[in-house]
């Protein structure tokens, strides 16, 4: 009942946020000229706009590439994936960035998704843990509080799996929901957790300052790989079936610009990626900030498409506890489309701002 009542706040205050979105969208629309009504509005929850997992949505912004590609988004930010997933099946958004199992998760549920433009190849997390802490292996999780972003989110998942992995059974460690940055951070130092998964920049901010260490790293795509037994496919875009049958040029438009942002972010330092974004987004340590860029320049694909591998291993790990799953018949080459990556003209790249 928590979990339900949270939710339904949650999507409460997405509908406050959509409905002054609307108003925004209404002021802004007066004030164009008639050749920039023909741009496509497209409306869009981040699972945590901040996190460098997630960073492609400020990114693309920030290089005048939604622009350029004839496109207007307004992002929602939410603490975890599985809130957008609500949302983007209720009809309160028109995408969500999170991660690709959820399409997957949806598809057992009877509901089409799909993941339009695949951006992470990796998780992008570790698991991490405080510098003198008595857990040195998986195994050492039982009978300890982990730290997840939210109950039903990919952290959730990803923890779970590499428990069973290692011999330890979900029933036998708790899993706490503690969000990510700052409230992550402080679950730790005030033993609220005994370790937990998390991204980027909260990983770097934590080793750096030695307050934690890092336990499993699933930034690297070897580690990655190895970990789960192939290619992770994590952050994406996904929508309803519907509404990409229904808006294939938007969608298009949208995809566009972030293949282009991808290719931009492979053609460039750590530094100058930083510089792109928000000054907030680094906290008070932009070098630090830079560092955690640099560890995370592998998670991001170089063209937007699906690796083969990654359904199948997205479908291995949901299907070890989502007891219902592997019941369903789940067709999983509906829950990803490279339709529009494929079309993207990675060759042209528009100038960045």
């Amino acid at each position: 009942m928590k979990v339900r009542s949270r939710r339904i706040a949650a999507l409460l205050g997405v509908g406050l946020a959509l409905a002054l979105s609307a108003v925004l969208m209404t002021t802004a629309a007066s004030a164009r000229p008639n050749h920039v009504e023909k741009r496509t509005r497209i409306t869009i929850m981040v699972g945590g706009i901040n996190k460098v997992i997630y960073a492609v949505a400020t990114l693309a912004k920030n290089l005048g590439y939604y622009e350029k590609a004839g496109v207007d988004i307004y992002p929602l930010d939410s603490p975890a994936g599985v809130e957008e997933a609500d949302a983007l099946v209720a009809g309160q958004i028109d995408a969500a960035m999170g991660y690709y199992n959820h399409t997957i998760d949806l598809a057992g549920k009877g509901k089409s998704t799909e993941c339009v433009v695949q951006i992470g190849l990796t998780p992008g997390h570790a698991i991490v843990v405080p510098t003198n802490s008595s857990i040195h292996s998986l195994a050492d999780m039982k009978g300890k509080v982990m730290g997840i972003t939210g109950t039903g989110s990919s952290t959730d998942f990803e923890l779970q799996y590499l428990g069973l992995r290692n011999g330890i059974q979900p029933s036998q460690f708790t899993r706490l929901p503690v969000g990510a940055g700052q409230t992550f951070i402080a679950a730790l130092q005030h033993g609220q957790i005994d370790g937990g998964i998390t991204s980027q920049p909260t990983i770097a901010t934590l080793v750096a300052s030695g307050q934690a260490r890092i336990l499993v790293d699933l930034q690297d795509n070897a580690q990655s790989k190895k970990a789960f037994g192939g290619t992770f496919p994590s952050t994406c875009i996904y929508m309803r079936t519907d509404y990409v049958n229904g808006h294939k040029e938007g969608v298009q438009r949208l995809v566009n610009a972030v293949v282009w942002t991808l290719k931009w972010i492979h053609s460039h330092s750590a530094a100058q990626i930083a510089s792109k974004m928000p000054v907030d987004y680094a906290g008070s340590n932009a070098n630090l900030y830079v560092s955690a860029w640099q560890q995370s320049l592998g998670f991001y694909s170089p063209d937007g498409i699906m690796p083969k591998d990654g359904p199948t291993t997205q479908y291995n790990v949901l299907a070890k506890f989502e007891s219902d799953l592997p019941g369903k018949h789940v067709d999983l080459k509906k829950t990803y489309t490279n339709e529009f990556a494929l079309k993207a003209d990675r060759t042209k790249v528009p100038k960045a701002k």
